[in-house]
């Protein structure tokens, strides 16, 4: 499977299918979605380590829509996404403290990324499943389009990543996958 197979199947199909069935774990896979979409647009090779935060800050400004920019980079750490949710979530399976999860059934979708009182008094910032779900699927299509229409291999960072690649295997393979000469992930499923 490509690494453009993988985010429509994957990504977009089977987190859908999650997000429609599971509102409270969607927020979680999504995070990890995040983190792969950023992957594919930095100069680092797929599996290293140390860089969850860079990864994912990087997708939210170059491929989600500007209203998660606040949410990224240089954020407030109350703000962080990927402190209260990607980190939460993935350590301890609950958002940290500044963050409330819901879904548009009871809560519209114009309340997403807003702060929020909730009915205890307290002020949060309120994450909709399935407003984060739609502009992730978009963020997802837009990468596929920046590998299909080649626009991807401008980024500094990747023109980084090709120019160390003759003697660095671990990012030899990353322009391979991303130019749709090795696949992503070898499946039987």
């Amino acid at each position: 499977m490509n690494i453009i197979e993988f985010i429509k199947v994957v990504l977009v199909q089977e987190f859908g299918d999650i997000t429609d069935r599971h509102k409270y774990l969607s927020f979680g896979i999504i995070s990890q979605g995040i983190e792969l979409l950023g992957a594919c647009l930095d100069e680092h090779e797929f599996d290293i380590d140390g860089h969850s935060k860079e990864r994912f800050n990087l997708a939210l400004k170059e491929l989600f829509p500007e209203k998660y920019h606040e949410f990224g980079e240089g954020a407030n750490p109350e703000k962080s996404l990927y402190k209260n949710i990607r980190c939460g979530l993935l350590h301890s399976i609950m958002p940290k403290i500044n963050f409330a999860l819901t879904e548009v059934k009871g809560n519209p979708r114009e309340h997403h990324l807003k702060m929020f009182t909730l009915s205890d008094g307290s002020e949060r910032y309120l994450l909709v499943a399935e407003e984060f779900y739609e502009d992730f699927k978009c963020a997802s299509y837009r990468l596929v389009e920046m590998m299909e229409d080649g626009s991807i291999f401008e980024m500094e960072k990747i023109k980084e990543c090709e120019a160390d690649s003759p003697s660095n295997e671990g990012k030899k393979k990353k322009m391979e996958i991303l130019r749709l000469e090795r696949d992503f992930l070898r499946t039987n499923l």
